[in-house]
């Protein structure tokens, strides 16, 4: 049996490291399957624009997102909150994206369901457009466009 030596400045660093090594296979499993997803979609549509929806997560009393009623901050306990490792991570997830699409446009954003059944990013609505959303989602997207 082989074992390796462990240094005091090692041993001190072993946990960050070991945290970070999972992270950064989290993310990586996270890439690969919108990267296998996008490809499908793309393989089976006619559609330039691929809306992967980020996961969400049941808040827990901790977690609750809170309303303000007059003076008082009340827990909202049925809205749903985007995963926050997607949240805390999304720059590497996008910047891992971005490498496998070259020349395609990588983003996250807001979008919002129209009364003809598309998405639509909330922050390039046009007059246009508007007259089509009447309710924004909570949803949070990483955007594929290829167009």
């Amino acid at each position: 049996m082989s074992l390796t030596p462990m240094s005091r400045s090692s041993m001190r660093n072993l946990k960050s490291k070991v945290e970070d090594d999972m992270r950064l296979k989290n993310i990586t499993d996270i890439v690969e399957s919108i990267y296998k997803n996008t490809i499908a979609f793309a393989a089976s549509s006619s559609d330039t624009i691929y809306n992967f929806q980020v996961p969400q997560i049941n808040p827990t009393a901790s977690q609750f997102p809170f309303v303000t009623i007059g003076d008082h901050n009340l827990p909202s306990p049925f809205k749903p909150l985007s995963d926050p490792f997607y949240i805390t991570n999304m720059s590497d997830i996008l910047e891992g994206l971005q490498v496998l699409f070259p020349g395609c446009s990588v983003s996250h954003a807001l979008l919002s369901k129209g009364t003809d059944g598309k998405l639509y990013d909330i922050s390039k609505l046009d007059d246009t457009t508007l007259k089509l959303v009447n309710k924004a989602l909570d949803n949070l997207y990483i955007v594929i466009d290829w167009s």
